[in-house]
């Protein structure tokens, strides 16, 4: 006879197995998008490794264990996480507004994916009306964010994203008024994203906390 507690370790280890596929397939997808955005594959995976580091790694695989035990607690878990990964470098670089530009496409890679997962596991209550349109607030944050990051991406010269390009020294600059604006709309962003998923995190407590969800 199995004893339940090894059973129940099993269920939990898979179930944080599931997640990390599904967060660690969606990073893959942006990553394999931001490699045919600049044509090199080794720069770009540096990128994301170098912005991540082994120790959020670590911290974010606990946190995926913990996400399928206590969702709450891994899901507000893992978005300070986030945060401490956008504010460590950008605060490292001195608030660079070309550092900026490549950290915002890093962290994007590494952030995008857990948001889509928590959209569908919280997707919150509120809907937006937009004329005849309608939207959930995480539809249109998810809006929102891609086209900043398209935006990112057609400003920021490759060589800031690519080891290669860096290496031959084919370097752009960013147009002044990019410069200017990046830290106004960067800096704050992925904060304000965090901020929103762990808002909506918190309503979804309160409603469950009285009775109109399920725990």
């Amino acid at each position: 006879m199995v004893s339940p507690m090894p059973t129940r370790a099993l269920h939990l280890i898979a179930a944080a197995a599931r997640l990390a596929l599904l967060y660690g397939l969606g990073v893959v997808l942006l990553l394999l998008a931001l490699v045919l955005w600049t044509h090199d594959w080794v720069g770009n995976v540096r990128g994301v490794l170098q912005l991540q580091g082994l120790v959020f790694g670590t911290l974010f695989a606990a946190a995926l264990l913990l996400l399928a035990t206590v969702r709450r607690v891994g899901f507000a878990t893992i978005w300070l996480l986030l945060i401490a990964l956008w504010l460590w470098p950008v605060v490292r670089n001195g608030w660079s507004p070309i550092g900026m530009l490549a950290v915002f496409v890093f962290w994007s890679v590494v952030a995008l994916p857990f948001y889509l997962i928590g959209a569908v596991g919280f997707p919150g209550r509120r809907v937006l009306r937009l004329g005849r349109w309608t939207a959930t607030v995480p539809a249109l944050v998810v809006a929102l964010w891609v086209l900043l990051l398209l935006l990112t991406l057609a400003v920021t010269p490759a060589a800031y994203l690519s080891v290669a390009s860096a290496v031959t020294g084919s370097f752009g600059a960013p147009p002044p008024l990019v410069l200017t604006l990046a830290p106004l709309v960067l800096g704050p962003a992925p904060i304000l994203i965090a901020l929103e998923a762990l808002t909506r995190l918190r309503v979804e407590r309160i409603a469950s906390a009285g009775g109109l969800t399920s725990a």
